[in-house]
């Protein structure tokens, strides 16, 4: 391997090989089969680097985490607006003492200000309220 590589790539390339890293402040330690020693003490060499690489991955996936967070909850804030607004902005009991306040603007503020969870309770609580509306009358078509 030559010294043109970055860090990043020498993390990747040492996690292909079995190797783990754990970081403790500025202490790198690497562990994992002998037969990449060599690798290892690369990567000890450029122990600053690669706990740097090491961050900004971590980083990464948490702002990835995020970002999906955000979606799911956006993705139920629509769906529980939806369902309130066809069943007419009604007060939802969802959870032991607890419920959205009647009519738009108490519907608009609690899906702004609600969890995941508290969103995913609302929304089980509307299907259920959707499930038991009467559904159209269905008539035999003859054939």
């Amino acid at each position: 391997m030559n010294d043109t590589n970055n860090a990043a790539e020498l993390v990747l390339q040492a996690r292909r090989a079995g190797l783990r890293f754990e970081v403790d402040g500025s202490k790198l330690t690497i562990r994992g089969p002998r037969t990449e020693e060599a690798l290892a003490k690369q990567l000890l060499d450029r122990h600053v680097e690669v706990i740097a690489a090491l961050a900004a991955e971590q980083e990464a996936e948490l702002v990835a985490a995020l970002g999906h967070t955000y979606e799911l909850q956006a993705a139920w804030r629509g769906v529980c607006v939806e369902l309130g607004e066809l069943l007419g902005w009604p007060r939802l009991p969802f959870a032991a003492g607890r419920s959205v306040a009647p009519g738009r603007s108490g519907w608009y503020q609690f899906v702004r200000l609600a969890s995941v969870p508290d969103l995913e309770l609302v929304r089980n609580a509307l299907v259920e309220r959707v499930a038991a509306l009467p559904g159209p009358e269905t008539s035999e078509v003859p054939r």
